[in-house]
């Protein structure tokens, strides 16, 4: 695996909410998150530092090249559930912290395939074929009313409510996570980012990027959010399938 990870405050915000995490477990196997909190500087910090710290443990602690595919979803979901009961509690114990919560992409690449869990309008993408494919599905008011047909993607990509999100960890006791499982192959590159990147980056100027992949491309991507008005944190992985997958 190539990987090239960052984040970014932006050109308009004052402080990073976003949080990142890459782990490696072997040249062709790895753990990756991406988690953009909410809730003001102190809140929106705390919650997707949290969510990192304690999806990291878990998945580290339990993971095993012996697990199937249904345990390393179970395992994602599991850690994600940790994480969010743990951000709601420490919700509570400070007024300034109530309603506070992350998005969370996490990702973990085993024996040729990518497991996704997600909550939230981070995304993760696919680039197969000079194909960009999101895998997730945004949990959005605007995701909702682009998937109804009432408004084109670009559209959402600009709408001003484009920030709403209809699910997050932590903000409530109990979260609902979207799982994924996505065959690799040589050369695919997998995309995690923060809705820094794609509300700012149009998905045909990613593609551009992506295929000519380099040990930079996450600096590349972020330093286009940022020239395009980087109206929001920017947080990027992309790890490209350098090796024959089996």
């Amino acid at each position: 695996m190539k990987i090239s990870y960052g984040t970014d405050v932006g050109i308009t915000r004052s402080e990073n909410q976003d949080s990142v995490y890459v782990h490696s477990f072997s040249e062709t196997s790895g753990l990756f998150i991406v988690a953009d909190g909410m809730g003001g500087y102190e809140g929106g910090k705390l919650a997707s530092s949290t969510a990192i710290e304690v999806i990291s443990d878990r998945v580290i602690k339990e993971f095993a090249d012996n697990l199937s595919g249904e345990e390393l979803k179970e395992l994602l979901q599991v850690s994600i559930k940790k994480a969010s009961e743990e951000i709601y509690k420490l919700s509570l114990g400070k007024s300034e912290l109530k309603g506070m919560g992350t998005t969370v992409v996490a990702c973990i690449i085993a024996s040729g395939v990518l497991y996704t869990a997600s909550v939230g309008d981070s995304r993760g993408y696919l680039y197969t074929d000079k194909v960009l494919n999101q895998i997730t599905t945004d949990h959005s008011l605007v995701y909702d009313l682009y998937s109804k047909g009432l408004i084109s993607k670009e559209e959402a990509r600009k709408h001003p409510q484009k920030n709403v999100i209809t699910r997050a960890v932590g903000s409530e006791s109990i979260v609902l996570i979207d799982t994924f499982e996505t065959k690799l192959r040589t050369n695919d590159i997998v995309l995690v980012c923060s809705d820094g990147l794609h509300t700012m980056v149009s998905e045909e100027k990613i593609s551009e990027i992506l295929d000519k992949a380099c040990e930079n491309t996450a600096e590349e991507l972020i330093n286009l959010a940022n020239e395009n008005g980087g109206k929001d944190n920017i947080t990027v992985i992309t790890v490209k399938i350098s090796d024959e997958v089996k």
